[in-house]
């Protein structure tokens, strides 16, 4: 295609409409037997031509081969063609040049294409696929039969405020342009929320009562248990209140006894401490006499030795 683009092929699909649009002198060229005329001249020293072995095989042979394998895979393939846009001249990656991707649009015509586009209907869809997809919208229990769904969805987009500028009936689909189809998308999904909203409130309301039955049931349980406990604890504390008496006479006389033992084991014990305090300081006091007897002893016995050394120096 012109404007600088590639050729692509896609396999898949029948093709013989794309077939139609080939040119007729390539289909008459893979068929010309003229082009076994160019033959491939082997050298003298050739293995093939010099024992007479093997088929000599031509240039034109190979071609017309490629040329005819190319077609078959034409004839079975869906060929479109891919128009290239360079990001950069300089063939960097991640670089992007909006003015020259600009200017290759307006060159190739692509930025008309696209007004024209979208001055158009873009949108076409027909009257059944228009239906299934906003029934929500127009109301499956509106539906009377197959021919009147032209009317139905006529009265359907001019109950939305669409004119006939904004949308078109043909005979088998609806032409729209895309901001209607926009509007219609936005209600669409709001219709379905708001069903959607609704189920789950019901859902929700059906939850929340099987979680109170539950719950009721749970606290009956509870309470006829809390009841029976409350019964019996009532009689035990009567059967306790029968044998109170006893039990406060038993810890009282206990009490006493424990708080007299205490008092005279507290009593015996100092009167011990003061009897032993006394005896050791007795016992103190002679050994401190005793001690201080002794070092008089040695002074006085020191003071004689000092006497008696002087004497005999003086001597």
């Amino acid at each position: 295609e012109g404007g600088g683009g590639r050729g692509a092929v896609k396999v898949g699909g029948s093709s013989s409409k794309h077939w139609k649009s080939v040119p007729t002198r390539l289909k008459e060229d893979t068929h010309s037997p003229s082009l076994d005329s160019r033959k491939l001249h082997t050298f003298p020293h050739s293995s093939s031509n010099r024992h007479g072995g093997g088929h000599l095989k031509t240039v034109g042979g190979q071609f017309q081969r490629s040329l005819t394998a190319l077609m078959e895979t034409l004839e079975h393939t869906n060929p479109y063609f891919i128009r290239c846009i360079k990001s950069n001249n300089h063939k960097a990656p991640f670089q992007f040049d909006s003015d020259l991707v600009l200017r290759q649009l307006r060159y190739t015509g692509m930025m008309e294409t696209i007004r024209i586009r979208r001055t158009g209907f873009s949108v076409r869809m027909g009257f059944e696929d228009f239906y299934r997809k906003y029934e929500f919208l127009i109301g499956a229990s509106k539906r009377s039969s197959s021919s009147d769904l032209p009317g139905q969805i006529h009265g359907f987009l001019t109950g939305l405020g669409f004119n006939s500028a904004d949308f078109q009936i043909g005979k088998t689909k609806v032409f729209m342009h895309d901001h209607q189809r926009a509007v219609l998308q936005a209600k669409l999904r709001k219709e379905v929320l708001d069903r959607i909203i609704l189920l789950q409130r019901w859902v929700r309301a059906k939850m929340a009562r099987c979680r109170y039955l539950h719950l009721r049931r749970t606290a009956i349980v509870l309470q006829s248990a809390l009841r029976g406990w409350l019964a019996r604890r009532y009689c035990n504390q009567l059967h306790k209140q029968v044998c109170s008496a006893v039990v406060i006479q038993t810890a009282w006389r206990g009490y006493v006894c424990r708080k007299n033992f205490i008092f005279v084991k507290g009593a015996a014990i100092m009167l011990q401490s003061h009897w032993r305090g006394r005896q050791q300081r007795k016992i103190f006091a002679v050994l401190l006499a005793e001690h201080r007897r002794k070092q008089r002893e040695e002074m006085e016995r020191r003071r004689r030795e000092e006497e008696r050394r002087r004497r005999e120096e003086e001597e």
